[in-house]
């Protein structure tokens, strides 16, 4: 009788580490640590202070103000190795929504629109990836990430400014 009590204690101590176990490893992330840094940055060329603003959550609901000839960070993000195809499009959250960026001068005249699915012409689009110049590289003693910073230009003639 005490060996059969033995070898139900011993199930049941293994029953429960195994239940224990499994807890602990299914809790434990599996999700590895974003290793690529993304910065997204406008580069007002005009003479002119300008101000940016969306319709939606590219800018997040903010109002920047670049002054002349300087160029200001709009957003930052990260992604994992791998997910390369996706760097760009963390610009506008990976939304499908119609999305508008517009830009005012100090006075609140609007200068310019862009539309994210209006992007099939001969015009620089805001949300066309090729119209951004895209530089990747690393920073010395920092070998944990992968820096990616796009800039995206405005120029007099896109403001119809001359």
């Amino acid at each position: 009788m005490n060996k059969i009590f033995n070898i139900m204690r011993h199930k049941v101590i293994l029953f429960f580490a195994s239940i224990l176990a499994f807890i602990i490893f299914t809790n434990a992330s599996c999700t590895p640590e974003d290793q690529n840094i993304v910065y997204f940055n406008v580069k007002n060329s005009s003479s002119d202070t300008i101000y940016i603003k969306s319709d939606f959550s590219v800018l997040e609901n903010r109002v920047i103000c670049i002054a002349p000839n300087t160029k200001s960070n709009i957003k930052e993000g990260s992604f994992q190795d791998g997910e390369e195809d996706y760097k760009f499009k963390s610009l506008y959250n990976w939304t499908e929504a119609d999305i508008f960026v517009y830009i005012y001068t100090k006075d609140s005249v609007l200068l310019k629109t862009w539309n994210k699915f209006y992007t099939d012409t001969y015009e620089k689009q805001f949300f066309r990836e090729n119209d951004w110049e895209y530089k990747q590289y690393s920073k010395p003693n920092d070998n944990d990430y992968k820096y990616h910073d796009y800039t995206f230009e405005i120029l007099p003639e896109d403001l119809n400014l001359k």
